[in-house]
């Protein structure tokens, strides 16, 4: 639908005649294709002559035309902001008050958009001590895991528990992350696994073994965002019990698919 003003001019009098008996005398009234979470947004003009003065504005999101039955969602907000305007204009407090509530509800105006258009998710960050991952729509700065740092660092930031960037997330990604529960990112992570080389009732130097492996890896280029490892192998899983034989321990590691390749070269291979 094209944009264009006479749409606003037009909602904005119907409005002001049904609502406030005329009194309003017509703002700017402009579309703004910027707005996202918030479907509309007014702001106060200067009466100061001395200046000179400043016209009243209000503002409706571009997107709600888009949107199916646009025309009640324009509509909508359009009387919500003029409540802010109509405040205003009576030197009233025009932010949320419990004036404007009331008025709100006599209208039958909604208080919230309710169809906000959010930005996607861009980045995925995680914990390297809990495993937990999050959501960003944006590059994040210096932060710490606030679980961790309740919970080992008595609520103050601690540089160890600092948040990690795994991983900047593809537009499939971005969608698939809607869907899923909130550590659920598995289609932009899998796990690989090799062998301990531990054997019954013989010696194992797991220290030195998972650094070779982590040294293997590094070689290969290989990043991984979690590390773990099983002494017996898959839970559940039955093993002879023989002296010499194989224990089934194994290093598991989280990483990209994209590094599967390298992984493979490094000793490693798909997990069940």
């Amino acid at each position: 639908m094209e944009l264009r003003l006479e749409p606003l001019q037009r909602i904005f009098q119907e409005i002001n005649q049904k609502h406030f008996d005329g009194f309003l005398e017509p703002p700017v009234l402009r579309w703004n294709g910027r707005l996202r979470t918030s479907s509309g947004r007014f702001f106060p003009g200067s009466k100061r002559k001395l200046f000179g003065s400043r016209p009243p504005i209000i503002e409706v999101a571009s997107y709600l035309l888009q949107e199916q039955e646009s025309e009640v969602h324009v509509r909508e907000t359009l009387a919500h902001e003029m409540i802010h305007y109509w405040l205003w204009v009576r030197n009233r407090p025009y932010g949320h008050t419990d004036e404007f509530y009331s008025k709100m509800e006599l209208m039958g105006a909604r208080r919230y958009n309710p169809v906000p258009r959010r930005r996607p998710y861009k980045y995925l960050y995680g914990c390297e001590h809990c495993q937990t991952q999050f959501k960003s729509r944006r590059r994040l700065g210096k932060l710490a895991c606030a679980k961790c740092c309740k919970a080992h660092g008595n609520g103050k930031y601690q540089e160890r528990f600092r948040l990690v960037l795994i991983e900047k997330l593809t537009i499939p990604a971005v969608l698939v992350s809607f869907l899923l529960l909130p550590h659920a990112f598995a289609g932009s992570s899998l796990w690989m696994m090799r062998a301990t080389g531990a054997k019954q009732c013989e010696a194992f130097d797991r220290v030195q073994a998972e650094k070779q492996a982590q040294l293997e890896l590094k070689k290969q280029g290989v990043k991984w965002t979690r590390w773990q490892h099983q002494a017996q192998g898959a839970s559940g899983s039955l093993r002879i019990q023989m002296c010499g034989s194989p224990t089934g321990g194994r290093f598991r590691v989280q990483i990209r698919p994209a590094q599967k390749a390298a992984a493979e070269r490094a000793g490693f291979k798909l997990s069940p």
